[in-house]
């Protein structure tokens, strides 16, 4: 008797263990996911609303919506308020279905790594537009993964189709256009990406076909309102046909990237932009490289000034005078610009190559503030001790069949010889361009500046 008691005990044990775990952990998802809304309302005022959770012991199903027009009016203040009225009743709806534990069997999410989460959903997301701009609404299905430390992870799919947006622009995908986010339960962070194998634009005749489209985007951590800490656009090839006519243009290899990182209060980065080639009127252009770099560029002058021009925006939409908001903006940009530029920003172009059927063109060179004094409002109201702030140095060149072919081209009817300004060396055509201390020099020979004393 005592065996078969111990067992009976341990067999309740177990089973209220496999009861009460679930539900603890029930409890703990819907406190996540109420705090997912929270925080998404204090950055982007109030446009989420969770309409229904219920929670039972090893699932739970829940539904939020937000409204798209409270979603744009935070994200773009200076709309006018007939345009936020015709997207009155738009609005994003989410019906998801959550199982939770701490091994959760079988896999809801995609890519759900082994071992304990907290939940993992299916949602069924259907998006509402005005039937103007879409006669019918957009549904998609995505995956989620409540993971312990606060990580949620989510994978969604577009599935094949033809979609019309407002009678004139159809979208057509042969295949599934996929996506994922990842964040954490207080947006202090947040991971983005968006593919498509093949995706066609047409409209009145004209198409754009795109391969291979891929974008990324990344945002820095623990920073209010951040930039992109990384964004990437990548784009196997493009090609654009006009209606009735056969010139167009394609492109292939196309790569936009942005790195930023974050030092105290400066901001640093670098940027890339580059083509493989570039058809046009069987002419063919490329490869092009334009890499370059930004070094101390204050966030923090950058982010008055953006919530300066959003309060702007805002005052106009309310139907304040712009002349009066515009005026008292401009009588607060000094002050900014000083902090910006105390800090001394600096913008290189590291050498920047396309390479054209008549030669390469190069371009380098560096655009900086260099404050020798501390400055304040007052320093912006006499314009040699503005000038005086700034350096640039450019270095251009050119090469001799396309200055000689179309610079000096009758038709372009120049009012003066731009040859003027380029300095022959070889089979090239040079210009470099020097500021410093209020001087302007083009390849060495001082040009006089009619606003300076």
């Amino acid at each position: 008797m005592k065996t078969r008691t111990r067992l009976r005990i341990a067999s309740l044990v177990i089973l209220l263990l496999l009861i009460s775990v679930p539900y603890v952990i029930g409890r703990v998802t819907e406190q996540r996911y109420q705090r997912i809304i929270a925080s998404l309302n204090a950055q982007y005022g109030d446009a989420a609303v969770l309409e229904r959770y219920e929670r039972g012991v090893f699932s739970s199903t829940a539904e939020t919506r937000i409204d798209i027009s409270s979603l744009l009016r935070h994200l773009a203040p200076g709309l006018p308020q007939e345009q936020l009225d015709v997207l009155t009743g738009c609005v994003i709806r989410t019906r998801s279905s959550l199982r939770h534990g701490l091994l959760i069997f079988p896999n809801l999410a995609a890519r759900q790594p082994f071992g304990p989460v907290l939940a993992t959903s299916r949602d069924v997301i259907t998006v509402t537009l005005p039937a103007q701009i879409a006669p019918r609404p957009l549904t998609l299905t995505s995956h989620t993964t409540f993971h312990l430390d606060r990580r949620i992870e989510t994978a969604f799919s577009i599935p094949p189709g033809d979609h019309l947006f407002a009678d004139a622009l159809t979208v057509i995908s042969p295949a599934d256009i996929t996506g994922s986010l990842r964040f954490d339960d207080r947006f202090s962070y947040v991971q983005a990406r968006l593919a498509t194998p093949q995706l066609t634009l047409a409209s009145e005749g004209a198409r754009v076909a795109l391969c291979g489209l891929t974008c990324v985007v990344e945002t820095l951590q623990n920073v209010p309102q951040p930039p992109p800490a990384h964004s990437a656009l990548t784009l196997s090839a493009c090609t654009f046909t006009p209606p009735n006519q056969r010139a167009g243009f394609c492109l292939s290899n196309l790569l936009m990237s942005s790195e930023i990182v974050r030092s105290n209060a400066l901001l640093h980065g670098t940027q890339l932009a580059a083509l493989g080639t570039l058809v046009v009127a069987d002419t063919t252009y490329g490869p092009i490289t334009l890499p370059s770099a930004l070094h101390n560029f204050h966030a923090i002058a950058l982010q008055r000034l953006q919530n300066l021009m959003h309060d702007a925006q805002r005052n106009i939409a309310a139907g304040a005078n712009p002349t009066a908001v515009m005026g008292l903006m401009m009588a607060s940009l000094p002050e900014l610009l000083a902090q910006f530029l105390q800090a001394a920003p600096c913008f290189e172009f590291n050498d920047w190559r396309a390479a054209t059927p008549h030669g390469p063109f190069p371009l380098r060179g560096t655009i900086a503030a260099e404050p020798r004094t501390q400055l304040s409002a007052f320093s912006f109201l006499n314009v040699n001790h503005v000038l005086r702030l700034f350096t640039a140095d450019l270095h251009l060149s050119l090469p001799q069949s396309f200055v000689e072919d179309t610079l000096r081209s009758e038709t372009l009817n120049w009012p003066l010889d731009p040859t003027t300004l380029l300095h022959k060396q070889n089979d090239q055509y040079t210009f470099h361009l020097v500021f410093r201390d209020g001087k302007l020099l083009i390849n060495g020979a001082e040009v006089d500046l009619p606003f300076a004393d």
